[in-house]
């Protein structure tokens, strides 16, 4: 889901190329993804409400920040064809079979159309999302640190005062997490490194006892979804722009002070399955989607209404998002996740010594 902990093409460079602990960020990011999705479908089970408002609180928000702190300050050709290849050819791939594959599960809501192809399905609003990121990266990096986050927050604030983004490109999760790309993009991709490893995770342990689940249980009973998935406008919520300011700014604010703590209380080393999965975290991002909806749709979803289900439904969210991204699921879905697009660019965008190789012949 996330660039390379180091600038790799693929997402399973070799172990000693990669840096195990981003590596254990992205897995335990993406399996509370996974986890979150699944919560979302059996929401009438005792207790899954306050487990989910507890991971939208800040697994999102953690995970634009770590992709902050990989994007490049400047647009060469190298980093465009890499957004490209990482970015726009998979969300064109998995938009495309979302939308078959939510009609034939009889979603009649999903149009196959133009308008459609624009409108991400599920979780693909985070590609479109990252791609504007990325492409306003350069601008924000020129500026001061204070004066970037200060400018990111106001267009955070300026968006939801609009009428309404929508979810077309996924405007309205655009403007309104763009803090959290900006405040990644002023730091480096060395800067979870700076946090003290026995401290940081006491204080780590310390924030989220103290914080997560009263913070959580507030969301909850304030129907606090829409502000914590910035999905809404302002104007949904029917109150003024003074308190829905402070809303948004109290909402990112938690976010921020949540996903730091939970990134310094996970494992510095490499770890038998955690870091495995952060290094082909792409697959279980985009594919997991289609399991998803696979299940809402079948008769297993109604039956799911006690602790014990949903104990289970958490459970093979972990399994599911371990499988794909084991070896034999990549194997299978690379073509997909990773396409060679190669042929989209044109001879200038390869290096001199490849293309007198290709003459030669």
């Amino acid at each position: 889901m996330l660039p390379s902990s180091r600038i790799e093409p693929r997402a399973t460079a070799p172990a000693e190329m990669r840096d195990p602990y981003l590596d254990n960020v992205k897995g335990a990011l993406i399996t509370l993804v996974v986890v979150g999705h699944g919560l979302g479908q059996v929401l009438a089970a005792p207790g899954a409400w306050d487990v989910y408002f507890a991971i939208y609180l800040f697994h999102m928000p953690a995970f634009v920040m770590v992709c902050g702190m990989f994007a490049g300050r400047s647009l060469d050709g190298r980093r465009a064809r890499g957004i490209v290849r990482s970015i726009v050819v998979p969300y064109v791939l998995f938009q495309v079979l979302y939308m078959v594959s939510f009609r034939a599960l009889g979603d009649g809501a999903v149009e196959l159309s133009g308008n459609q192809l624009l409108t991400p399905l599920y979780q693909l609003w985070f590609l479109l999302s990252l791609l504007a990121w990325r492409l306003l990266a350069p601008l924000f990096a020129q500026l001061r640190p204070s004066v970037a986050i200060g400018l990111s927050l106001a267009i955070s604030v300026l968006g939801g005062a609009a009428s309404d983004l929508g979810f077309l490109l996924s405007l309205n999760r655009t403007f309104a997490m763009l803090p959290f790309f900006v405040i990644g993009l002023c730091l480096t991709r060395r800067s979870p490194h700076r946090i003290p490893p026995r401290a940081g995770r006491v204080v780590g342990w310390i924030v989220l006892a103290l914080l997560l689940v009263p913070l959580a249980l507030y969301a909850r009973d304030h129907g606090m979804i829409g502000w914590l998935g910035y999905i809404a406008p302002f104007s949904a919520y029917g109150i003024g722009i003074g308190e829905a300011t402070l809303t948004r700014l109290a909402v990112l604010a938690a976010g921020v002070v949540l996903a730091v703590a939970f990134v310094a209380v996970l494992p510095r080393r490499a770890t038998p399955v955690l870091t495995a999965v952060g290094a082909a975290s792409m697959y279980p991002f985009l594919v997991h989607g289609l399991v998803m909806k696979a299940f809402a749709a079948s008769p297993l979803n109604e039956r799911v209404d006690d602790v014990v289900g949903l104990v289970v439904v958490v459970a093979g969210c972990v399994i599911l998002t371990i499988a794909l991204a084991s070896r034999p699921a990549r194997a299978c879905l690379r073509p997909l996740v990773e396409p060679r697009c190669d042929w989209l660019f044109g001879n200038e965008n390869v290096r001199p010594e490849t293309r007198e190789a290709v003459r030669a012949t």
